[in-house]
């Protein structure tokens, strides 16, 4: 899977090789692989909890992780071309008029399985979306906009919060 940002080399997240935390201040982590590069790495089977855990304690030591925000690379991925995005919600939601709070659970991660080609959106709209439109859809409609096979519509909700679907 190569989950690049749009119009740019670049990839979307970090390779994590390492449980102790990244290699060095200068290139903390792998970016991409190269062509039939291998890849070993300590979170290999790896449950959720323990790369959740990773995620908290190292974005506190270190500022150049990425607050809040994991992609899971897990057994299914390799069948299904699916990414497990999760998003931590550390403080008190948001309050939408009529319509509640979002999310309503906090200091608890909030996991989206997508497509990998809808991940750039999803962490775009989550990350630095306006919470009053982005987050009474991705928290509020989520299991509408999730498919039976457990799959979260990111077009739609990104056409939700446009306003070019209802």
């Amino acid at each position: 899977m190569n989950v690049k940002l749009q119009g740019s080399d670049e990839s979307l997240f970090n390779l994590v090789e390492s449980r102790d935390g990244p290699r060095d201040n200068a290139s903390p982590f792998k970016r991409a692989l190269g062509e039939n590069e291998p890849f070993d790495a300590g979170f290999i089977g790896a449950s959720e909890r323990d790369c959740q855990a990773w995620a908290l304690e190292m974005q506190a030591r270190y500022n150049f992780i990425e607050q809040d925000l994991i992609g899971i690379l897990d057994k299914r991925s390799a069948s299904d071309e699916t990414l497990l995005i999760q998003f931590y919600s550390r403080a008190p939601g948001v309050e939408i008029a009529d319509e509640g709070i979002f999310p309503k659970e906090t200091d608890k991660w909030h996991d989206f399985r997508i497509n990998y080609r809808d991940a750039e959106a999803l962490t775009s709209s989550l990350q630095f979306g306006a919470s009053d439109v982005v987050y009474p859809v991705y928290f509020g409609r989520k299991e509408e906009l999730t498919n039976e096979r457990g799959i979260f519509d990111v077009s739609r909700a990104e056409n939700i919060c446009i306003g070019e679907e209802s």
